[in-house]
């Protein structure tokens, strides 16, 4: 099994055994989930289990828990793939559900270990992101992170309260080796 180590933060692959009733709680609370695509769905813990064990199984997605060091909690996901190894780059999505971790810099350290896990594990060439153009707060976070605006594409997501664009956002393996000598 993977274990990404950070400062604050462990990322380690999701496993059923993850899957509780606060992680489903983060799934099907419109404020927590007002960016994902997810948010269509009622989730169970059987349904959930379900995606965690297809993800498990996948050859091109490595999808990981975001784990506190100093308690083991588990507070938000982060994936990297599907995998193009071909061209090699992936997109990456990330999410903290726990809203007592917002605002404390885990989704920024949790991106610099996934994205240090896909340059130097995966041989990757480049990583995408995809943001709402509303979530100020995950671009800002993608852009600490090194992450370039590559684009916009407009009007292409619906929200509880219209519709909204998506920013596309990329970094190179040179990018990221320039800011991590």
């Amino acid at each position: 099994m993977i274990e990404l180590q950070g400062t604050s933060i462990f990322l380690r692959e999701l496993t059923v055994d993850n899957v509780t009733p606060e992680y489903i709680g983060w799934l099907n609370d419109p404020e927590i989930n007002q960016y994902l695509e997810s948010r269509f769905t009622h989730h169970s813990i059987e349904s959930v289990r379900e995606f965690v064990a297809k993800k498990k199984e996948s050859e091109t997605e490595f999808f990981f828990g975001i784990f506190l060091k100093n308690s083991q909690k588990h507070v938000g996901n982060v994936k990297i793939g599907p995998i193009n190894r071909e061209h090699a780059f992936a997109t990456m999505g990330i999410f903290v559900g726990d809203k007592t971790s917002w605002g404390k810099g885990i989704a920024s350290e949790a991106i610099s270990l996934i994205i240090h896990f896909a340059f130097t594990c995966l041989q990757l060439f480049r990583v995408d992101a995809g943001v709402y153009e509303k979530n100020t707060a995950s671009l800002r976070t993608f852009q600490k992170n090194g992450f370039v605006v590559e684009g916009r594409r407009r009007m292409h997501r619906v929200t509880h309260d219209g519709r909204t664009s998506i920013i596309l956002l990329g970094i190179l393996r040179e990018e990221w080796e320039a800011l991590n000598p």
